[in-house]
């Protein structure tokens, strides 16, 4: 009797294993043919942008080769994804330090799909709070390529699959699948080493996944098993390692969002500004060397943004916000931290009145502040308005003026010819000689006779002539050859073709 039982419970047993075994199969065939299908769905969508930026100097001063001093630049490969189309554009959404530095602001787009290459244009400012950047490229009559779907974030979950879509290390069109490992990040920008670069930027709210992304990700779409974009890969962990180690992060594509028109129809994104510099209240106790619960119980609060200084003129100045204020909520919502108190301010338009909860002097009030709109960065990361593109001083990258009797004789010239006042470094006319105190006298392009330059309209005109095609040109030059003595020289070049730059 009990071996007849045993025997029962051991079929049942493999019956249920079986049953089992042929419903993970099921399940696992399910899944891939749901990956592949939105792989399918979602590449043609995806292209690669190459930047050409310029190349951090090295931490260490050391004397560079003559044909590299200057800014010295390079390609950056990065990654995008179609999603609007008119007559006329193509739209496409990356990261904006994938095309930071793009001179004059435009880039190459690479359609992975279409086995093409396009002129990308960055449209206006990227937004460097969302690491979010628009180009545009040029519709062909009759072509309508594929626009990818953006999806709700609110829907996402931990755990939940996703795909990573780009070209890492130029492997264009790389499919990669993880999970959501954690939602709300925070991650800190790295510093930038080249001279003028702006302060780091905090990005707060962030996607963590551990779907592989790399270099060459960046920019490209993170995606759910709808085929919905849910965020824009932009940054990895990865400590002394050269690639990915499973953390990677992307932007949530409600934020990018917020960006995409204002972008698109005013050339840079509009935000909510009052005009005060603030400081977490953790911070705070760390500058002053003191607890945080001394700080809170300095000022009267539990948590809060301390008001660190208050800008004259602005809408936090009229308002009546003063410096030592703690600002401990927005329209009735809380803050807990600098980051809590942007965010909000930010996506509220400019104009709206808003009620700020504030403690001064341990005494709780309210401020009524109407706000004013955040001002654009005056130097463009790299980007600029396709209808008004920042000019270089010539295509040499140089500036001159017509030598006058005047200057002649306090520099001991003969009154002829026109004078270089200014040479770009890293420029093409410095690079050939052009520099501070030469005197240029004729010029000649290719097909041309040459033309004695005896005004700066005459110069320029032979220039951008030159730079229209790429010609060569031949210049005739009065050189200081030491204090006194001067040198004619002759100097044979090619201008750059308009919209290509020179190092």
């Amino acid at each position: 009797m009990r071996a007849s039982t045993t025997a029962r419970r051991s079929f049942r047993a493999l019956c249920l294993l079986a049953f089992a075994t042929g419903a993970y199969a099921d399940a696992v065939a399910e899944l891939q043919d749901t990956v592949a299908n939105v792989a399918d769905k979602v590449r043609p969508c995806v292209v690669s942008i190459v930047t050409r930026q310029e190349l951090a100097r090295p931490p260490v001063a050391m004397p560079a080769p003559p044909n590299q001093r200057g800014p010295q630049f390079g390609e950056a490969r990065g990654s995008g994804m179609l999603f609007r189309e008119t007559d006329q554009y193509y739209y496409i959404l990356t990261n904006a330090h994938v095309v930071r530095g793009a001179p004059d602001g435009k880039v190459k787009v690479k359609l992975v799909a279409e086995r093409s290459e396009r002129d990308g244009t960055v449209i206006g400012t990227p937004d460097r709070r969302n690491d979010t950047a628009v180009v545009r490229i040029d519709r062909v009559d009759g072509e309508h390529l594929p626009m990818i779907a953006f999806g709700n974030v609110k829907d996402l979950r931990v755990g939940q699959f996703v795909l990573a879509i780009g070209s890492p290390f130029d492997f264009e069109s790389s499919v990669t699948l993880g999970i959501v490992s954690s939602l709300n990040r925070e991650l800190r920008e790295p510093e930038d080493p080249r001279e003028g670069a702006r302060q780091p930027e905090t990005y707060r709210g962030l996607i963590q996944a551990d779907a592989a992304i790399n270099p060459g990700n960046s920019g490209g779409p993170l995606v759910n098993l709808k085929g919905e974009v849910i965020g824009i890969t932009f940054a990895i962990f990865s400590p002394g390692a050269a690639g990915n180690v499973g953390i990677g992060f992307a932007i949530p594509i409600d934020r990018a969002q917020r960006s995409l028109e204002d972008l698109i129809q005013k050339g840079h994104v509009v935000r909510g500004y009052m005009g005060v510099q603030i400081l977490d209240l953790s911070e705070k106790a760390r500058r002053e060397q003191v607890s945080v619960d001394e700080v809170r119980k300095h000022f009267g609060v539990d948590t809060g943004v301390l008001v660190a200084s208050v800008a004259d003129g602005t809408p936090a100045k009229q308002a009546g916000l003063q410096q030592g204020d703690v600002i401990v909520a927005v329209n009735g919502e809380a803050v807990d931290t600098s980051g809590d108190l942007q965010d909000k301010v930010s996506v509220i338009a400019p104009g709206t009145e808003i009620a700020l909860s504030v403690y001064r002097d341990g005494q709780k009030m309210e401020v009524h502040l109407t706000l004013g709109e955040l001002p654009v960065a005056p130097v463009p990361d790299g980007a600029a308005p396709p209808e008004a593109p920042k000019p270089r001083a010539n295509p040499l990258g140089i500036k001159v003026e017509k030598l006058t009797a005047e200057k002649a004789k306090e520099l001991g010239l003969e009154p002829a010819g026109l004078l270089v006042t200014a040479a770009e470094e890293g420029g093409v006319g410095a690079a050939n000689g052009l520099v501070p105190r030469t005197v240029i006298l004729a010029g000649r392009r290719t097909g041309q006779e040459r033309v004695v330059l005896d005004s700066v309209a005459d110069f320029e005109a032979l220039i951008d002539a030159a730079s229209a095609q790429g010609d060569l040109v031949s210049l005739w030059l009065s050189v200081a050859a030491d204090g006194k003595t001067r040198v004619p020289v002759h100097i044979f070049f090619r201008v750059p073709k308009a919209g290509e730059g020179g190092e």
